[in-house]
């Protein structure tokens, strides 16, 4: 069973061509642990608003166009990063680090985009030194295994109508 991997789908091979199926499932489970990194780092989920609705809208917006700049950055540095030398880039500690440099952040965002995104270029060495990931050489890391997969075609057989094998 080990040497088995099982999607159970209800789209037709019309839809999605069987050899679709993995390149599919990978990108959803990227696209979970963003989700997953909003709500336990950014905290998107939590508010202390209770009845007025517009307000809660107005903070929702707000947390959302954080987590998109914060992701955002986040995305350009780890790319990078792992391009370059193969290493990855914590969510949490880069968090960590933009929260130590709110103010001057917010005083950037304020002025304008340009400002904003100079005084971001001007911190990657730091960002990238504070916020590498450490991780054990003598296991590979989902990225690592993820980047050995890209390439890898299983093939898959269709059997019935919404089976795989």
């Amino acid at each position: 069973m080990c040497d088995w991997s099982m999607f159970i789908i209800n789209a037709s091979e019309d839809l999605i061509p069987s050899k679709m199926i993995r390149t599919l499932y990978r990108i959803r489970w990227s696209i979970e642990l963003v989700f997953k990194n909003w709500k336990s780092i950014l905290k998107i989920h939590v508010s202390s608003v209770r009845k007025n609705h517009w307000r809660i809208k107005c903070e929702l917006y707000a947390k959302l166009i954080l987590a998109v700049m914060v992701h955002s950055i986040h995305r350009k540095i780890h790319y990078s990063t792992w391009t370059i030398k193969k290493k990855e880039i914590s969510f949490d500690s880069l968090w960590k680090y933009i929260i130590a440099r709110a103010e001057s952040l917010h005083g950037a965002v304020k002025k304008s985009a340009s400002e904003y995104v100079a005084i971001i270029n001007s911190s990657l060495p730091s960002i990238i030194k504070v916020c590498e990931k450490y991780h054990q050489p003598s296991r590979k890391t989902t990225l690592q295994m993820i980047d050995e997969m890209i390439g890898d075609v299983q093939h898959f057989k269709i059997i019935g109508k919404n089976c795989l094998t």
